[in-house]
């Protein structure tokens, strides 16, 4: 596996990052090879009040790999803090561009709880 990262902060609470993956399965049935590269561009406490934190990332990436599976998405991850709680509140978007075979847009939401 060869695993690639880069971070570009571009101010305080603006970071841009760059990953890129590749894959080779050892496994019969497995997925034999995979690449995936991702863009984020993360706004971390974009909105901080008395009530809480909000921060976005936002996410641009593709996948190609020998299932066949390939594919062109956009994608968002929405998470909330608020004030006084260890608890924290996600919301999370993806968005197909183009993807092979088809494939419609996902969302989820999430209650977490960091441990």
């Amino acid at each position: 596996m060869l695993d690639l990262t880069g971070s570009y902060k571009l101010k305080k609470n603006r970071i841009l990052n760059l990953l890129y993956w590749k894959t080779k399965g050892l496994d019969k049935g497995a997925i034999q090879s995979a690449n995936f590269v991702m863009l984020t561009m993360n706004f971390i406490d974009l909105l901080s009040n008395k009530f809480g934190l909000l921060s976005i990332k936002a996410n641009a990436f593709v996948i190609d790999n020998s299932s066949p599976f390939t594919g062109v998405f956009i994608s968002q991850i929405t998470s909330y803090n608020p004030k006084k709680s260890s608890l924290f509140f996600t919301f999370q978007t993806v968005k197909p561009i183009y993807i092979t075979p088809s494939g419609s847009f996902k969302w989820n939401v999430g209650l977490n709880l960091p441990f």
